[in-house]
C-alpha cells in the first residue's frame, strides 16, 4: 500500500515553518527589508525541501480524488529554490549597499 499524506500530517509538516516565521518576526524589526527578503527566502527554501522530500519519498498526494503526479513537485522545486536563491542573494547584495 503506497503512502498517503493525510491532512493531520499535512499539518504536522506545516507546524515548523509557521513556527520559524513567527521567531524571526519576534527576533528581528520587520521593517527592515533585508529581514524581509531573508524571511521569504527561507520560507521558499522551506517549501522547496517539502517538494523534494515528496519526490525522495515518494508519498502520493490525493486531492478531491485527484493523485497529483510528481513532475508537479519537480516544477515546484525548481521554482522555489530559485525564488529562494535569488531572495537570498538580493538580501545579501542589499547589506553591502
Amino acid at each position: 500500500m503506497p503512502k498517503c499524506l493525510t491532512f493531520t500530517n499535512f499539518n504536522c509538516i506545516l507546524y515548523l515553518p509557521i513556527t520559524l516565521v513567527k521567531l524571526i518576526i519576534k527576533e528581528y524589526d520587520m521593517k527592515s527589508k533585508d529581514v524581509a527578503l531573508k524571511l521569504a527566502a527561507t520560507i521558499f527554501g522551506i517549501v522547496a525541501v517539502l517538494h523534494l522530500l515528496r519526490l525522495i519519498t515518494g508519498v502520493s498526494v490525493v486531492i478531491a480524488g485527484w493523485s497529483m503526479p510528481a513532475w508537479i513537485n519537480i516544477l515546484g522545486f525548481i521554482a522555489t529554490a530559485i525564488l529562494c536563491a535569488i531572495l537570498w542573494w538580493l538580501s545579501l547584495n542589499k547589506e553591502s549597499n
